[in-house]
C-alpha cells in the first residue's frame, strides 16, 4: 500500500497534502484497486475528499469489491461527504456488481437521511442488483422499518424477487421482523411468492423458528403445502430447524405429514435425520407412514440409524418400520447403522431379525461396510452373528478386501483367523493382496503373503500384484522389494495389452524403483502395449531422474522410431550429449573395423599394456592419438 493511502485511510491530511504536493499520484490504487479517494470517503474524512477531488480524483472510479467513491461515503453515513461527492459529479445510480448502486449501501448502513437525499437527487429506488438485489432488499436485511417505509412511499416494489435470496417478505422473516413483515404485507407483499430458490416466505419462518411469524402468514393466507424443489414443504423447513411447536402448528392447519421433498425426503426422514425424537412421535402419531420408501434415501429407518440416534430407530422399529427394508442405493438399515459406526444400533437391529448377510449391489453386505469402515468391534460382533466372511460381492469383492482397502491390519488378521479366503479372486478388483499393494499397506501385504498368498496372482487382462505395487502402491521401493525377494516375477516379452512394470515405473517417475527393476533383470528396451518404450515414456512426463538411470543401463536412444517428446529442456539436454556420445563410438567402431590384422594387434597390445600403467596412475591417450602414432 502506498503512502499516500495510507495517509487518506488514517484520516492524515497533512501527510495528505505533502505527499500530493511532491507528485503522489491522486488515483492510484492498492492490489483492490481502492483509490485514495475510497479510503478518504469510508471514515468520513470532508477535508481530504475536498483535496483530493480538487487535484484531479476520480469521483466514479469503480472497484469491483467496494463500488465509487459514492458507495463508501454511503456506507460510512456521511452526508456531508456524500453530498459534495454527488455535487461534483458522482453518479448517483452507478451500479457496481458487488455492492450495487450507492442507495443499496445507504439502505444497508441504516441512515434514512443519506437514503432520502440520494432518492431525492435521482437515485432509482427499484434498481436492481443480480447480486444484492434492490436497495428496498437491503433495508430489510439492516432491519430499519424506516427506510424500508420511506421507500415503498416513494416508489419501491415489494415483490421483487431475488432467485437465491427471494424478495423482501423473505429478508424480513428470515431476519424475525414481524412488523416488517406486517408492513410489507399491508402494502401488498405476496405470501405466496414462489419466483426464487428458496420456497414462500412461510419456508423461510419456519426455518428461522419464528412461531409469531408463522401464524401471522398462516393467518394472512400462506399455503402450508406449497413445494419448492430445493427445500420441500414449510413442514420440512420446520422439522429440520427442529421447532416441534412450529410443526405442530403446521399439521394443525393442515400440513401434509407424509408431503415428499421433491428432490430426496418427506418429513419423517427429516426428522428421523435431524436426531428429534419429539418430532418424529408427533410425526407418527399424525399419520407418518414410517415405512415411506424413497429411492435415493430408503425408509425413515435408514435415516434414523445413519445419523445414529438409537432412541429413533428403537421407536420406529415399536412403530412398524421394516427392519430388513432394502434400498439398490443404500441397502438395509443394518448397513446404514453399520456405516455410522454405532454398535447399539447395530446390535439391535440383529437382535430384531436383521439380516447379517443382505448384500447392498455396490457395497456387499454390512461385513463389507463395517470392514471398510474400520469398525473392528462391528466386525466381530456381525461374524459372530452368522456373517459370512466370505460373502462374495461382484463389485467390491470379499470382506477380506473391503479390511484389506480400510489399512486396518487387525481386521484383516480378524478375518483370515475367521476363515477369509485369503486367495479370492474377484473380476474388478482382483485378490485381496492385489488391494493391499494398490493401498500402500506394507504391513498388510506383508502378513497376507506369510497367510499364503500368491506374489505372482494376476487379474483383468493378467495384471500381476507387481504392477499394483507400482503404480498404485504410492511409489514404495520397499513394496517393490519385498515383492520380489519373496518371488514376484519380472515379466519382460513385449504384451500389447499390458504394459511392463518397468515401463510403469518409469510413468510414475520413480527412478529408485526404476534402477532396483533394473538390476533385477527388467529389460529397459521392451515395448508396451502402446508401442512405447519406457524411454520415451519417461521423457514425455518429464521425469529427468528417470531418464538418466536409463541412460545409466545404457538403455539405446536409436532404437526410438519417433522423435522422442520431452516434457521439459533438462532431458532434451542430456539426450543430446547422449547422441554426441553415440556417435562417436560409432565412429571409432568404424575405424577399428578398417584396419588390418597387423594394426588391429598393435591396438590391443596398447590397452594390454595401458592396463597395467593404468594401476600406476598414468592416464591413456586418446584412440585417436594412438591411431595417429600407428
Amino acid at each position: 500500500m502506498s503512502k499516500l493511502l495510507i495517509a487518506a485511510k488514517t484520516g492524515n491530511f497533512h501527510e495528505v497534502k505533502r505527499l500530493v504536493d511532491h507528485g503522489a499520484d491522486v488515483n492510484g490504487k492498492n492490489y483492490y484497486d481502492v483509490s485514495p479517494l475510497h479510503f478518504a470517503a469510508s471514515p468520513g474524512s470532508l477535508e481530504i475528499v475536498k483535496y483530493l477531488v480538487e487535484h484531479g480524483a476520480e469521483v466514479n472510479f469503480n472497484s469491483f469489491n467496494v463500488g465509487t467513491s459514492l458507495h463508501s461515503a454511503t456506507s460510512s453515513g456521511s452526508l456531508e461527504i456524500v453530498k459534495y461527492l454527488v455535487e461534483h459529479g458522482a453518479n448517483v445510480n452507478f451500479k457496481s456488481f458487488k455492492v450495487g448502486t450507492p442507495l443499496n449501501s445507504a439502505a444497508s448502513s441504516s441512515s434514512l437521511k443519506v437514503v432520502k437525499y440520494l432518492v431525492e437527487h435521482g437515485a432509482n429506488v427499484n434498481f436492481r442488483s443480480f447480486n444484492v438485489g434492490t436497495p428496498l432488499l437491503s433495508a430489510v436485511s439492516s432491519d430499519s422499518l424506516e427506510i424500508v417505509k420511506y421507500l415503498v412511499e416513494h416508489g419501491a416494489n415489494v415483490n421483487f424477487s431475488l432467485f437465491n435470496v427471494g424478495s423482501p417478505l423473505h429478508s424480513a422473516v428470515s431476519s424475525g421482523s414481524l412488523k416488517i413483515v406486517k408492513y410489507l404485507v399491508e402494502h401488498g407483499a405476496h405470501v405466496n411468492c414462489e419466483k426464487c430458490n428458496v420456497g414462500n416466505p412461510l419456508h423461510s419462518a419456519a426455518s428461522s423458528g419464528s412461531l409469531e411469524i408463522v401464524k401471522y402468514l398462516v393467518e394472512h393466507g400462506a399455503n402450508v403445502n406449497f413445494r419448492s424443489f430445493n427445500v420441500g414443504s414449510p413442514l420440512h423447513s420446520a422439522v429440520s430447524s427442529g421447532s416441534l411447536e412450529i410443526v405442530q402448528y403446521l399439521v394443525e392447519h393442515g400440513a401434509d405429514v407424509n408431503c415428499e421433498k421433491c428432490d430426496v425426503v418427506n418429513t419423517l426422514h427429516s426428522a428421523a435425520s435431524s436426531g428429534s425424537l419429539e418430532i418424529v412421535k408427533y410425526l407418527v402419531e399424525h399419520g407418518a407412514d414410517v415405512n415411506f420408501r424413497l429411492f435415493n434415501v430408503g425408509n425413515p429407518l435408514h435415516s434414523a440409524a445413519s445419523s445414529g440416534s438409537f432412541e429413533i430407530v428403537k421407536y420406529l422399529v415399536e412403530n412398524g418400520a421394516d427392519i430388513n427394508c432394502e434400498n439398490s442405493k443404500l441397502g438395509s438399515p443394518l448397513h446404514s447403522a453399520v456405516s455410522s459406526g454405532s454398535l447399539e444400533i447395530v446390535q439391535y437391529l440383529v437382535k430384531h431379525g436383521s439380516d447379517v448377510n443382505c448384500e447392498k449391489f455396490d457395497v456387499g453386505n454390512p461385513l463389507h461396510s463395517a470392514a471398510s469402515s474400520g469398525s473392528l468391534t462391528i466386525v466381530k460382533y456381525l461374524v459372530e452373528h452368522g456373517a459370512d466372511v466370505n460373502f462374495i460381492s461382484s463389485n467390491v469383492g470379499s470382506p477380506l478386501h473391503s479390511g484389506v482397502s480400510s489399512g486396518i491390519l487387525e481386521i484383516v488378521k480378524y478375518l483370515l483367523e475367521h476363515g477369509g479366503d485369503v486367495n479370492c479372486e474377484i473380476d474388478n478388483v482382483g485378490r485381496p493382496l492385489h488391494s493391499a499393494v494398490s493401498s500402500g499397506s506394507l504391513e498388510i501385504v506383508k502378513y497376507l503373503i506369510d497367510h499364503g498368498a500368491d506374489v505372482n496372482c494376476k487379474y483383468r487382462r493378467n495384471t500381476p500384484v507387481i504392477h499394483n505395487a507400482v503404480k498404485f502402491g504410492n511409489g514404495s521401493l520397499e513394496m517393490v522389494k519385498y515383492l520380489v525377494e519373496h518371488g514376484a516375477e519380472l515379466p519382460n516379452e513385449e504384451n500389447l495389452d499390458l504394459p511392463t512394470v518397468l515401463f510403469l515405473a518409469c510413468e510414475g517417475g520413480n527412478a529408485s524403483i526404476v534402477n532396483y527393476l533394473l538390476q533385477h533383470g527388467a529389460i529397459k528396451d521392451v515395448n508396451n502395449w502402446k508401442l512405447e518404450s519406457p524411454l520415451r515414456i519417461a521423457c514425455q512426463k518429464g521425469h529427468t531422474s528417470v531418464v538418466q538411470t536409463l541412460l545409466k543401463y545404457n538403455v539405446d536412444i536409436r532404437k526410438e522410431k519417433e522423435p522422442l517428446i520431452c516434457g521439459n529442456n533438462e532431458i532434451i539436454n542430456i539426450l543430446n550429449v547422449e547422441l554426441n556420445k553415440s556417435l562417436k563410438h560409432r565412429k571409432k567402431i568404424q575405424i577399428l573395423k578398417g584396419m588390418d590384422n597387423e594394426n588391429l594387434t598393435k591396438v590391443i597390445l596398447y590397452f594390454l599394456f595401458h592396463a597395467k600403467q593404468k594401476r600406476k596412475g598414468i592416464s591413456k591417450p586418446s584412440i585417436y592419438w594412438l591411431l595417429f602414432l600407428a
